[in-house]
């Protein structure tokens, strides 16, 4: 259910989160719960359309995708 950039089947994802202030602090409340995303903001994307940029590796459990993907829904409304 989130807002996702696009539905591509990609190691990289993109979930929009809209303003800059926005994504900057849903990206810092989820380094405080231990997951690290970057950040995509303008100019990088269109103003007011940023998003957190979440890279999948081999390197996660399926346990540490589901602790991330609930992390965010917390957060970003769909």
């Amino acid at each position: 259910g989130l807002p996702l950039g696009s539905p591509a089947p990609t190691p990289i994802r993109f979930v929009r989160t809209g303003e800059t202030d926005a994504t900057f602090c849903i990206a810092a409340d989820l380094m405080r719960d231990g997951f690290y995303v970057n950040t995509a903001v303008f100019p990088a994307v269109t103003k007011g359309q940023g998003g957190l940029r979440i890279a999948l590796t081999t390197h996660q459990t399926i346990d540490d995708i589901h602790g991330l993907v609930v992390a965010i829904a917390r957060r970003v409304r769909p």
